[in-house]
């Protein structure tokens, strides 16, 4: 008599007492043969069954790990305002109207206005070089998280910058000034604290895929805690000198100027590195260009010379219509501070900034 394998798995020894005395011993040796297996199979919970956890009372057990919330996304102030850049950026020798010098040792103080305190290390920038910073701050306000790698396209910073048919060179160009601000390391001092960082924490590039990241400590203190002002960088793009460029940006945050402009005192705040004699030239041919292209900005100038020497003489511009526009630091406005609304224009006079 034969028994199925179903039956090995069901019967107990006193089903068999019918059988003859060898097959009962032969059905036990396989009955304990099987008995692990059939045990094990047991054990073992089915598909369904180890898809839901089962809690167990064991007072022994380790308690299980705390589930982890995601970091909720870093997002910089004044996402609304595209157009608005930090003062220090631009009352400052930071980003140089000339061309590129020699590269900046570290904690080489730069030349700025106010109680700034701002001191540069790494590569010597230029006018072309804010240009590009300020499209990569665009793109990290649009950024749906600035705490992670932006992908970047060549030709949409060269679009925010004012270029509007970019060739190969202009696009490689682009990309050496992204490179030399994720090298430009800076130091300042807002409201009484020092910051120190980089101007892009770094900029990688794969192939034709290239990606920027974000020094977020820097970048969220100086959208914070900084005057930010509106800089109109199309018009600024329109000029044809770092001067004349420099100058712009320089004026759209003043819509006044009490103290005295020296050229000595506007030669070092620019960061212009030629030779002195020419800096009075250069800057009566920006200032009449801006007056030409820019007249809501700048009406007209004259250089006022008093003695020999040119560091002495007086700039004095009759201004436009056109009034500085901002917000306020955090520390210094409320939640909901606007721009500073457009002033009705004065009568006509000059004015000694």
């Amino acid at each position: 008599m034969e028994q199925k394998r179903e039956d090995l798995d069901t019967a107990r020894p006193e089903d068999d007492w019918g059988l003859p005395l060898e097959e009962q011993r032969a059905l036990a040796e396989k009955r304990d043969l099987a008995k692990p297996k059939i045990e094990a199979a047991k054990a073992r919970p089915l598909a369904a069954e180890r898809a839901i956890p089962v809690a167990v009372a064991n007072p022994m057990a380790m308690p299980a790990a705390p589930s982890v919330e995601p970091a909720a996304p870093a997002r910089l102030p004044n996402r609304a305002k595209l157009d608005q850049f930090p003062a220090f950026a631009t009352r400052s020798a930071l980003f140089c109207a000339t061309r590129h010098g020699a590269a900046l040792p570290p904690n080489t103080p730069i030349k700025s206005q106010g109680t700034y305190d701002l001191r540069a290390a790494g590569e010597r920038l230029s006018m072309r070089d804010k240009a590009v910073w300020e499209a990569a701050m665009q793109l990290a306000k649009e950024c749906p998280d600035a705490s992670q790698d932006i992908p970047v396209s060549l030709s949409d910073l060269a679009k925010r910058i004012g270029l509007r048919e970019p060739n190969g060179a202009a696009l490689a160009s682009i990309w050496r000034s992204v490179e030399r601000l994720a090298q430009a390391h800076v130091e300042l001092t807002l409201q009484g604290k020092t910051y120190a960082g980089k101007l892009l924490q770094s900029a990688t590039a794969n192939g034709r895929a290239r990606a920027i990241r974000v020094d977020l400590v820097l970048a969220m203190s100086v959208f914070e805690q900084d005057h930010q002002f509106k800089i109109d960088s199309a018009r600024r793009h329109a000029l044809s000198t770092s001067l004349a460029q420099w100058l712009h940006d320089f004026f759209s945050t003043h819509s006044s100027y009490r103290g005295k402009l020296t050229l000595g005192y506007l030669r070092d705040l620019c960061g212009f590195e030629g030779q002195v004699r020419r800096f009075p030239g250069l800057l009566d041919v920006a200032m009449a260009e801006l007056a030409a292209k820019v007249p809501e900005l700048v009406a007209s100038h004259v250089i006022k010379r008093v003695g020999r020497s040119s560091d002495k003489w007086a700039l004095e511009i009759q201004r436009g219509p056109e009034t500085a526009v901002f917000s306020k630091p955090k520390a210094n406005a409320a939640a909901s501070a606007e721009p500073a609304p457009p002033k009705a224009r004065q009568p006509q006079r000059w004015l000694a900034l």
